[in-house]
C-alpha cells in the first residue's frame, strides 16, 4: 500500500474515532432525556446519522487499507 494510501486510511479511522466518541456522549444525553420529547427525537436523529457516518468511515478505512492496485 502506498504511503498516501496509509495517512489516508489513518485520516478515516481518526474521523471515525472522533464520531464514535461524540455518538457516546450523544447516547448517554439521550438515556438521561425523557422519551416523549422532542429532545429525545432530536437527539436520536442525531445519533443515527452520525452512526452512518462512522460506518462509512470505517468502511472506507478498510477499503484503503486494503486496496492494492488494478494492474
Amino acid at each position: 500500500m502506498s504511503e498516501a494510501l496509509k495517512r489516508m486510511a489513518a485520516e478515516y479511522r481518526a474521523n471515525a474515532g472522533l464520531l464514535l466518541k461524540r455518538i457516546n456522549e450523544l447516547k448517554s444525553e439521550l438515556a438521561r432525556t425523557d422519551c416523549k420529547t422532542s429532545d429525545w427525537t432530536r437527539l436520536r436523529g442525531r445519533i443515527m446519522i452520525l452512526e452512518s457516518l462512522y460506518a462509512d468511515s470505517i468502511s472506507t478505512a478498510r477499503y484503503l487499507e486494503n486496496y492494492h492496485g488494478g494492474n
